[in-house]
């Protein structure tokens, strides 16, 4: 099974979901539409690790990042980052604010004690520890974030 997290106002259903169908049509590829609250994504994001007894890739792109290398910390999953925001309390600190999903225009606000909720969720990364070996990155420098 591979897991998509999507990015900052994406949804899951977006191109990057539909181009991992495409590479792995064999494959069950599961990417959910991420809650704006951190609390509620991790939530998520331990339903589905919990409920799942295969194995399991990880991929996320720039916020989704962020979540995709959470997960493969703690539950010590391979992942894939692609252009990851691997401190998205700061990226995201001038976010602050009311927002529309890109794609369904549902509208949604980004808090400033989420930002908070990051910083615990790397502190927590950091005691844990890093295994290098499950990671896998791609990087562009024409990436506006």
């Amino acid at each position: 099974m591979i897991i998509n997290f999507h990015g900052f106002a994406s949804i899951g259903d977006n191109s990057k979901h539909k181009a991992l169908k495409e590479a792995f049509p064999s494959e069950i590829i599961l990417s959910p539409n991420l809650p704006v609250n951190p609390t509620d994504v991790i939530k998520l994001i331990d339903d589905i690790i919990l409920d799942t007894k295969e194995p399991i890739l990880l991929v996320g792109s720039s916020f989704g990042g962020f979540y995709a290398f959470y997960t493969s910390v703690i539950y010590k999953k391979h992942c894939v980052l692609i252009n990851p925001s691997l401190k998205p309390w700061s990226t995201l600190r001038e976010a602050i604010g009311m927002h529309e999903r890109f794609v369904t225009e549902e509208k949604f606000e980004w808090k400033k004690e989420y930002l908070t909720i990051l910083e615990e969720l790397d502190e927590r990364i950091k005691r844990v520890g890093v295994v290098e070996s499950k990671l896998s990155f791609f990087l562009s420098n024409d990436d506006e974030v």
